[in-house]
């Protein structure tokens, strides 16, 4: 099984909340479905930004296919609700 990835979802500015809740709720779903598996995974580690005006997104924790599959559709703005998937990661504006 591939591994888990610590990730920004970024929502579109025009989604509802209940759009956003329902992909909250997508994500859950993924984890618990991996828990009785015996996997980890799915699952929302940070949602203070959800109803931001200026960039709501929020920070999880999904399996590695299942990132790959919401980058995917949300490329090029086809994704209803979202509008951006990137991986979590330091960013330097200076090399080291």
């Amino acid at each position: 099984m591939s591994s888990a990835k610590k990730v920004i979802i970024t929502f579109k500015k025009g989604s509802s909340e209940e759009e956003r809740e329902q992909v909250l709720s997508d994500v859950k779903n993924q984890g618990e479905y991996l828990m009785r598996l015996g996997h980890s995974c799915g699952e929302i580690l940070q949602q203070d930004n959800l109803h931001s005006t200026i960039m709501p997104f929020v920070v999880a924790q999904l399996q590695e296919a299942h990132f790959g599959s919401l980058r995917y559709d949300s490329q090029g703005g086809s994704h209803s609700t979202i509008e951006h998937v990137e991986e979590d990661g330091e960013v330097r504006i200076q090399p080291v």
